[in-house]
């Protein structure tokens, strides 16, 4: 990641990194459980990865996440 990244660049690449797949092959509309199998203990999991990237969601319920857009929306203008 460059300083020049978006935070929905940033947020893609790190759930990219996460999956162990290309940004390339992640759509903004894939839905975390459905369109990409990330069961529940991995969206904590994945969560915590951000909070330790220094992205403040530890109030983000889940449940209401669906697609990575939605999670791009939730965190906000937070701060790296």
């Amino acid at each position: 990641m460059t300083q020049n990244d978006t935070r929905e660049d940033q947020i893609i690449d790190l759930l990219a990194e996460y999956l162990g797949v290309s940004s390339d092959d992640l759509k903004l509309d894939d839905s975390l459980p459905d369109d990409l199998h990330m069961s529940a203990s991995e969206l904590t999991d994945f969560k915590e990865q951000l909070i330790g990237k220094g992205y403040d969601i530890e109030n983000v319920n889940l449940g209401e996440i669906d697609t990575i857009n939605d999670l791009i929306d939730a965190i906000g203008d937070s701060e790296l």
